[in-house]
């Protein structure tokens, strides 16, 4: 392979993949990866579609309501009644008082959450607590809560999610449950803002190959050769390397 030359080099560093890209194992780009603005909309669909996905993110995602909530019509939201007051927000996704969407990244490529941004209106009797949980530890904990909701205003629920290691490094469906309580059945509580009214933010990395056990950045100190070990007979395998010199390192090489 060749490098870029480099001034008072004396090591290198090299990479042994099974994928081309050196996708596995790599790190992933940080982007929005779902977004639902529902502009336009009635209030009353029977499911919403979203307008944003990532590339590498299967596309679209819906968005319904479970099982205890009516559909109502209140323009540029998606929006529901037959909230209760219920003690809480377990007995209420008991209920199926809550919105319900599943994002996927694409075959071969795995996503981390990292932040969830959410716009809610809701009516004066609307639910005044709200509680986010996922699939990935079957709905039971509390991943984001705001309780005591008041007024008719837009009101941004953003929340941190890089603590929740079972949301990072997902290959898999994950189905988020946006759950309320505590309000009148005649209530109404919903999605509506400025922009993205759910957006979902994260990092997305392809896992479709992996390095082989010991050979990322692995660094050799003399001569101008290295043995790889550990190989496969009939797999396909990639290189590349960079020169080293105490003060930078060059690109890669071809591969």
């Amino acid at each position: 392979a060749n490098w870029e030359a480099l001034g008072g080099a004396a090591t290198y560093r090299i990479d042994v993949s099974t994928s081309a890209t050196f996708g596995g194992g790599g790190s992933g780009i940080s982007t929005n990866l779902i977004g639902f603005d529902f502009a336009g909309y009635v209030g009353s669909e029977a499911r919403g579609t979203s307008t944003y996905a990532a590339a590498h993110m299967e596309s679209p995602a819906y968005i319904t309501r479970g099982a205890g909530l009516t559909a109502v019509a209140n323009g540029d939201r998606f929006n529901a009644q037959g909230w209760a007051e219920h003690a809480s927000s377990s007995a209420a996704m008991a209920a199926g008082d809550y919105f319900e969407w599943t994002i996927q990244p694409a075959s071969g490529y795995s996503i981390a959450i990292t932040n969830v941004v959410l716009l809610i209106q809701r009516s004066n009797t609307g639910a005044s607590n709200l509680a986010l949980r996922a699939s990935v530890d079957s709905y039971a904990a509390d991943l984001v809560v705001k309780t005591g909701m008041s007024g008719t205003s837009t009101i941004t629920v953003e929340s941190n999610l890089t603590y929740v290691a079972a949301l990072q490094s997902v290959s898999e469906a994950i189905t988020f449950r946006l759950i309320g309580w505590w309000g009148q059945s005649t209530g109404s509580f919903g999605f509506e803002g400025t922009g993205d009214d759910i957006l979902i933010q994260g990092t997305i990395s392809d896992s479709s190959g992996t390095y082989v056990a010991g050979y990322e950045d692995r660094l050799v100190s003399s001569g101008a050769s290295a043995s790889v070990t550990g190989l496969t007979e009939n797999v396909a395998y990639y290189y590349r390397v960079r020169a080293e010199s105490p003060y930078c390192t060059s690109g890669n090489s071809t591969t």
